[in-house]
């Protein structure tokens, strides 16, 4: 009677593990597939535009923030656009625009050599899903559309070190893309849970780009655009012998 109850037990338990590692492989392998896409190649540009959420610890005594978020990034440009600021980077110069403050920053280009950066980020994230475990499965249909949520806790070391209890990511079955992600902290900390929802992910961006960044701030007088009146204007491309 013991030997068949182990054996239950023991074919539960491996069901439940073998669902909870496909479960895993939806997230992991999306994930490679946005490393391997990560840097465009030719005149390939894309797209991202995503809302992110941040609730606060009740101390905190503060409302939940979004903030959107949009990035066009091609072999030769990257703009990165949001409520707090934006950065224009082309091949010769980057301009950063802090919106609060009212001013914009001139400085030089990194096009091209954040591989390394870029490729550290991509080993992270390849060893966070790797090392995660799985504490929660399930498929969900919302608004007739199929997901996988899938519900992972990272190592303690990890946990330790960002002060994350888990997280959780919500696959569409039907588009094969991530579209939301929890991050939830503990309790201790200043943010509680930041969600970022994926409203498009595009790797065939077909919108015309500039390729001047130069024409993101200024007209073709040189003066500032309208809405860049009145900001300071700093060149640190000017300070370096």
């Amino acid at each position: 009677m013991f030997l068949i109850s182990f054996l239950l037990g023991f074919y539960t338990f491996s069901n439940a593990q073998q669902k909870n590692d496909e479960c895993k492989e939806y997230i992991y392998n999306y994930v490679k597939k946005m490393a391997s896409m990560s840097v465009p190649s030719g005149k390939n540009v894309y797209f991202l535009d995503v809302n992110i959420t941040s609730v606060y610890n009740c101390s905190a005594k503060l409302n939940p923030t979004t903030t959107n978020i949009k990035v066009e990034k091609s072999a030769d440009i990257l703009y990165y656009d949001s409520d707090l600021m934006s950065l224009y980077i082309d091949k010769k110069n980057s301009y950063m625009v802090l919106r609060k403050q009212k001013m914009i920053i001139k400085g030089f280009s990194n096009i091209g050599n954040d591989k390394d950066n870029v490729d550290n980020t991509i080993k992270l994230q390849d060893t966070l899903i790797k090392t995660c475990l799985v504490i929660k499965c399930e498929e969900a249909n919302i608004k007739g559309e199929k997901y996988k949520i899938v519900y992972m806790k990272p190592l303690k070391s990890i946990s330790d070190k960002y002060h994350i209890k888990y997280a959780s990511y919500k696959y569409s079955l039907s588009k094969e893309m991530l579209k939301e992600v929890n991050i939830y902290f503990e309790d201790t900390e200043n943010i509680i849970q930041q969600t970022t929802i994926y409203n498009t992910v595009d790797f065939n961006y077909k919108k015309k780009v500039s390729l001047n960044a130069y024409s993101k701030i200024f007209t073709s007088t040189g003066s500032f655009q309208k809405k860049f009146y009145g900001y300071e204007f700093i060149d640190n491309t000017k300070n370096i012998k």
